[in-house]
């Protein structure tokens, strides 16, 4: 059973590496009537995938409203659409996502190349040159690690290789992965069905916490994408958007799962000048419950760091 979770997982890493991550982006949705057109964009995605729009409810379960089975591979981008019931429904509560051989990917945002500003602080202005690329909409979800831990990762050496440039040892993670244990997220307990039933964000579409860098990173390998660059994930939140959920729901380019969440970045101090047996400090992005401050907040941490409110999302190059 262990061989044959190996090989799947090993599978599902190499075919979304050549075949292209599976794509669903830039979605929006047209009231008619009783029903609900969900207009998206759609690329690199295999014949047999499923396309599926769900919603928040107001007591926080997650409600099916439809799908597609994807009939023909799509390969260059597409424009595509859903047409589901949905008496009451609010664009920030929809989740659509394309799930590919049990895989569930999120939907994604298309960010095109540009300089963007971002307020640092009081006054000042940061300044960044970023690439086409596509960012997760939502944070990673329980529910999408609790796949990872079930096709093996912890166990599958593969997937726990850094890319060079970003430690002095790029086999690091994997040996704290041993060293430490790591299995799971924090407050997560195997001895209980859902097993994040505990965490602070306790549903399955909620985001998942309580995960180290190298966690983060073993999952993005495994499924084909990155942690966004520092630049990448704070030009998203940009300026006044980004202190307040109501708020930043209306006018950020990607949303929250949680309020309380704060995400890894791929982005870390030089590891030729600073680091620690073999490894160096990550960057995150300070979007907690503790802060106030209209612009985004960063710090570096050890990428062994973990507590109940640190997750991550990903990112994928636009020449995915």
């Amino acid at each position: 059973m262990l061989f044959r979770f190996s090989v799947a997982a090993l599978f599902i890493f190499v075919a979304a590496q050549i075949c292209g991550f599976p794509l669903v982006y830039d979605a929006r949705y047209i009231s008619r009537g009783d029903s609900i057109v969900c207009k998206f964009m759609a690329k690199d995605i295999p014949r047999g995938a499923h396309v599926q729009l769900d919603m928040v409810q107001a007591d926080g379960t997650l409600l099916l409203l439809g799908g597609k089975t994807v009939e023909c591979a799509i390969g260059h981008p597409v424009s595509d659409s859903l047409v589901v019931s949905a008496a009451s429904f609010a664009p920030e509560s929809a989740f659509l996502k394309v799930i590919v051989d049990g895989i569930e990917y999120g939907e994604m945002v298309h960010i095109p190349a540009g300089r963007y500003s971002i307020c640092i602080a009081d006054r000042m202005i940061e300044q960044f040159s970023l690439k086409d690329y596509f960012i997760s909409k939502r944070e990673i979800s329980n529910e999408q690690y609790r796949q990872f831990i079930r096709a093996d990762g912890y166990d599958s050496e593969s997937v726990w290789i850094i890319a060079e440039g970003l430690m002095k040892d790029t086999r690091i993670g994997w040996h704290y992965q041993g060293t430490r244990k790591l299995s799971k997220p924090i407050e997560w307990d195997y001895g209980i069905e859902p097993w994040f039933a505990n965490s602070p964000f306790d549903a399955g579409h909620n985001s998942v916490a309580g995960i180290t860098w190298f966690e983060a990173n073993a999952f993005c390998n495994w499924i084909g994408a990155s942690m966004p660059t520092y630049g990448q994930l704070a030009s998203c939140f940009p300026g006044e958007s980004f202190a307040g959920s109501a708020q930043k729901e209306q006018t950020a380019l990607v949303l929250g799962v949680a309020d309380g969440a704060a995400e890894w970045t791929c982005s870390g101090i030089d590891p030729q000048s600073s680091s620690c047996g073999g490894c160096n400090e990550m960057r995150l992005l300070e979007n907690s419950e503790v802060n106030q401050c209209p612009f985004p907040m960063s710090s570096y941490k050890c990428p062994l760091f973990r507590n109940e409110y640190l997750g991550f999302r990903i990112a994928v190059p636009y020449n995915n």
